[in-house]
C-alpha cells in the first residue's frame, strides 16, 4: 500500500525475466470473468503467489481499498483455481513517502481474517523494505553468499586440492549467482551493493588463487581473471534491461519502458527502469538496442501455435551418409531427372558469405527459371558490415523467396539448394526460434504464401564447393555481396546471444580502462595486461599458489615478512642481501644452477616462437604468460 502518491504513476512491471507476469485488461479478461475486474488494485501472479496494491493520498482509504480488493481475489479468483488463501503466509506492507511520521495502522481485515501489516516481506527471492531501500536484502544476500562460500570451502579444502580453475568454477556458479540475483531490483541501492559484495569475492579469490592476505584486490582479480564486482553488477544490470527491451508490446515491462521513453519526465529520474537504461548505454558500445532480436512471443494462454507443413509435396532434406562426394552425385541426379521430365521447375542456388565472423557479410541467389531452358541470373545483397555466415546463410534463404515473390515464375515447382544445413532446418522447423527470429517467421510466413498459391516447394542440402555450377555462382557472389557490406552502413539484427557476450566484452574493456587509469606500478600494469587474460592451471596446485604469490609480490620471502612484521630480518640467509622476489629469482646464489636451467627454458621457448630480441623479457609475469 502506498499513500500521499509520493511516486506519481507507477507501473505494474518490477521485475525481470518473465518470472511475473503483469496482467493487462485483456488477459485479466482470458483468464477468468471478472476474477481481477472491478478489485481496483494492481496485480500479478507468480505460480502459486499473487500480490496486489494500491496508492492513494490517504493510507485509510488505501488500507480499505487494498481490503475490498483481496476480498474479490478471494471471491473469484481462488474458486477459478482451486485454491485458498494461506493466511498465516499473507502479509501487508505500507510504503510512506520519504521523511513521513511514522504511523501506525491496524493489521488489515479480510472475509473475517487479519492479515498482519509488517516492515518487511520477501516476495519472488527479494526482502522488500518499506523505504525500498534494499537494505536487509542485501543484509540476507551478504550471509547467503557466506554460507554457500563456506560450503564450497569444504571442497576445496579436502585432501586433493583442487586446481585454481575449478575454485574459481565453484565461486562463479555457486557463489556469485547469489549475488546477481534480482540486481537489477536492487539497482537503486548503488554502491552499497559494491561495498557489501566486494569481501565475497576477495575471499573467494583469496582461496582460490592461494595470495596471502595482504595482497591487493586488483591484483586477484587480475591473477584470477575475474572483474571487479562493481563492473561485473553493472554488466548483469545492463545485459537485465537488454532481455526486458527485447520483450513484445503487451508484456507490462515493454510497456513500461515504451512509456518511460516517449514520455519521459522528471518522475522517471532514478527509478530502476531508468538506472537499467543507463547501465545499457554504459556498456553497449557500438550495439544499438532496437536491432537486438526480440524475443519469441508465447502466450500460454493462446491456442497452440502450428505452421503444419511449409513445404508442399516436396520435403526438405538435410540428411546424408555418403558424404559430399556421394550427395553431388545425388544433387546432379536430381537437376538431370528435372530435365529429362520436361516439367517446368524453378531451381534456385542460395549461399551466404562472411569475411570473418563477426565481419563484412552478404548472400546471393542464382535463379534458373525454368531448369534446362532458360539461362540463370544472380541477385546479391550486402547483409552487414558485421555478421556472421550462418545470417547470411539465412539470408540468402530469404532473398531467393523474396526474388520469387516479387517476380513470379511460370513454373509452380520450386527448388532451392542450399550448402547450410542449419539454416534448412531452422526455416523448415515449426519451432519458435531465439536468434534472428523475426526474419525467419518472415521467411516462413512468405513461404506459407507461396504455398497456398498452389507452389510446391523443396528446400534441399547441396554440398559447397563440389564444382556444381549454380552454388559455385551463388558462392562467388555472395562473396562479392561481403565485399560490397564492408562499407554499408547496414547493421544487421544482433540476436541476443551475440548482445549478451558483446556486453561483457565491453565489461571487461571497462576493467582494462579502469587499471589502465588507476594502476601506477609498472609491475601490476603488467599482472592487469597479462595475466587476466591466461586464466589457466599452472601444474599442481602447490605450484600455482607459489607462482600466484611470486607475481603479486607477497610472499613469504624474507622481505615481506619483516613488513609485516619488523622483527622479522629482511636479509637472506644464506647470501645476506634483501630476499626480494627479484633476489630469488635472479640473484641468490644458493639457487644458481635452477636458475641457469629456468633461463635455458626460457630462451628455448622465445626461439621456439621466433621472439625478437628486445621483447625476451624475463620478468616473472612475462615468464607466467609465456607458459
Amino acid at each position: 500500500m502506498k499513500y500521499r502518491n509520493w511516486r506519481q504513476g507507477h507501473d505494474n512491471a518490477g521485475f525481470d525475466e518473465g518470472d511475473i507476469q503483469g496482467l493487462t485488461q485483456d488477459e485479466k479478461q482470458t483468464v477468468g470473468a471478472d476474477a481481477y475486474t472491478s478489485t481496483n488494485l494492481d496485480n500479478f501472479q507468480y505460480a502459486d503467489d499473487g500480490a496486489g496494491w494500491s496508492s492513494g493520498e490517504d493510507v485509510q482509504s488505501v488500507k480499505e481499498e487494498v481490503e475490498a480488493g483481496i476480498s474479490k481475489v478471494i471471491l473469484n479468483w481462488c474458486p477459478l483455481w482451486n485454491m485458498k488463501i494461506q493466511q498465516s503466509k499473507t502479509k501487508a506492507m505500507i510504503f510512506p513517502p520519504p521523511q513521513a511520521d511514522d504511523i501506525e495502522i491496524e493489521d488489515l481485515t479480510v472475509d473475517n481474517k487479519s492479515i498482519e501489516v509488517v516492515d518487511n516481506f520477501k516476495l519472488v527471492g527479494v526482502t522488500l523494505d518499506q523505504q525500498l531501500s534494499y537494505d536487509k536484502h542485501i543484509t540476507t544476500t551478504k550471509a547467503k553468499a557466506f554460507r554457500a562460500l563456506k560450503a564450497v570451502s569444504k571442497v576445496t579444502q579436502a585432501k586433493k586440492n583442487p586446481s585454481q580453475q575449478a575454485h574459481i568454477l565453484l565461486y562463479t556458479t555457486l557463489v556469485r549467482p547469489i549475488l546477481d540475483y534480482a540486481a537489477e531490483c536492487t539497482i537503486t541501492a548503488k554502491d552499497r551493493l559494491e561495498k557489501a559484495y566486494s569481501p565475497i569475492q576477495r575471499q573467494a579469490l583469496l582461496t582460490a588463487t592461494g595470495c596471502l592476505e595482504r595482497t591487493s584486490t586488483e591484483a586477484l582479480e587480475s591473477i584470477a581473471g575475474i572483474p571487479p564486482i562493481d563492473i561485473h553488477l553493472t554488466c548483469r544490470q545492463a545485459q537485465s534491461y537488454l532481455r526486458m527491451k527485447s520483450k513484445h508490446m503487451g508484456n507490462p515491462i515493454f510497456d513500461a519502458i515504451t512509456n518511460m521513453n516517449s514520455h519521459k519526465t522528471d518522475i522517471h529520474i532514478g527509478t530502476p527502469l531508468h538506472l537499467l537504461q543507463t547501465r545499457l548505454n554504459e556498456m553497449k558500445g557500438e550495439m544499438e538496442e532496437s536491432m537486438v532480436d526480440k524475443e519469441p512471443y508465447y502466450d500460454s494462454r493462446l491456442p497452440p501455435f502450428t505452421m503444419g507443413s511449409i513445404t508442399g509435396s516436396f520435403t526438405a532434406t538435410t540428411i546424408t551418409t555418403g558424404g559430399k562426394d556421394k550427395a553431388r552425385e545425388e544433387i546432379l541426379t536430381i537437376l538431370q531427372n528435372i530435365t529429362d521430365d520436361n516439367v517446368p521447375t524453378t531451381v534456385i542456388f542460395t549461399d551466404g558469405s562472411a569475411l570473418g565472423n563477426p565481419g563484412p557479410t552478404g548472400c546471393a541467389a542464382v535463379v534458373y527459371e525454368k531448369w534446362g531452358t532458360t539461362e540463370p541470373f544472380a541477385v546479391r545483397k550486402p547483409v552487414a558490415s558485421k555478421s556472421n555466415n550462418y545470417e547470411g546463410e539465412i539470408e540468402g534463404l530469404h532473398l531467393a523467396i523474396d526474388t520469387i515473390t516479387r517476380r513470379p515464375t511460370t513454373s509452380n515447382k520450386i527448388l532451392l539448394l542450399c550448402d547450410c544445413k542449419a539454416a534448412i532446418e531452422t526455416v523448415t522447423g515449426v519451432q519458435q526460434v531465439e536468434a534472428y527470429n523475426s526474419l525467419i517467421n518472415t521467411l516462413r510466413s512468405k513461404l506459407s504464401t507461396l504455398k497456398s498459391k498452389g507452389y510446391t516447394i523443396q528446400i534441399t542440402w547441396c554440398p559447397g564447393h563440389m564444382g556444381i555450377p549454380g552454388n559455385e555462382i551463388a558462392d562467388k557472389e555472395a562473396k562479392l555481396a561481403a565485399e560490397e557490406a564492408r562499407n554499408c552502413q547496414n547493421y544487421t539484427s544482433w540476436t541476443k546471444q551475440q548482445a549478451m557476450k558483446h556486453i561483457e566484452s565491453q565489461a571487461h574493456e571497462r576493467w582494462n580502462r579502469r587499471t589502465k587509469l588507476n594502476t601506477r606500478s609498472e609491475h601490476m600494469q603488467k599482472i592487469a595486461t597479462n595475466m587476466k587474460k591466461k586464466g589457466q592451471t599452472l601444474g599442481r596446485r602447490s605450484t600455482q599458489v607459489i607462482i600466484n604469490q611470486l607475481v603479486s609480490g607477497h610472499t613469504r620471502l624474507n622481505s615481506y615478512q619483516n613488513w609485516m612484521n619488523p622483527e622479522i630480518s629482511p636479509s637472506c640467509t644464506d647470501c645476506g642481501a634483501v630476499e626480494t622476489t627479484n633476489h630469488f629469482l635472479y640473484h641468490c646464489p644458493r639457487y644458481a644452477k635452477e636458475r641457469q636451467h629456468m633461463l635455458l627454458e626460457v630462451e628455448n621457448i622465445y626461439e621456439t616462437y621466433n621472439t625478437a630480441e628486445d621483447s625476451r623479457d624475463t620478468d616473472i609475469t612475462t615468464l607466467v604468460f609465456k607458459q
